[in-house]
């Protein structure tokens, strides 16, 4: 009888001891802090006719396939109210097709509000 009481007691501090704790953060811990990181902000600078950008895309479509491209963006317009235009397209012209799906970026005029966000 004195084994089932002793086996009890072991058997629950053995699930305490393997339950870890952690519900609360140690004041000696100097890995650890409190306080959160600083939030960064950036403003949309407005591009200008003729301003020419060149950059390079990586990303993975819905079949985990990794496309990679390089882009190029020329501003063609700059309108009054701040809204522009751009050409995009890739200066290889390679086509890119991942699974079934084409990727390859052809040759097109987008258009942008004032803000930098795409309309058309």
């Amino acid at each position: 009888m004195t084994s089932k009481h002793l086996a009890a007691p072991l058997l629950v501090s053995a699930l305490l001891a393997g339950c870890g704790g952690g519900g609360s953060k140690s004041s000696n811990n100097s890995s650890s802090s409190d306080t959160p990181a600083a939030t960064a902000t950036y403003s949309f600078v407005r591009p200008t006719v003729g301003a020419h950008l060149v950059y390079a895309q990586k990303l993975a479509d819905n079949l985990n396939n990794t496309v990679s491209r390089t882009m190029v963006r020329d501003i063609t317009a700059v309108n009054a109210d701040g809204s522009f235009t751009a050409h995009e397209e890739d200066p290889s012209h390679n086509r890119i097709v991942a699974g079934t799906v084409d990727q390859s970026l052809y040759p097109t005029d987008y258009q942008y509000n004032a803000s930098g966000q795409p309309t058309a």
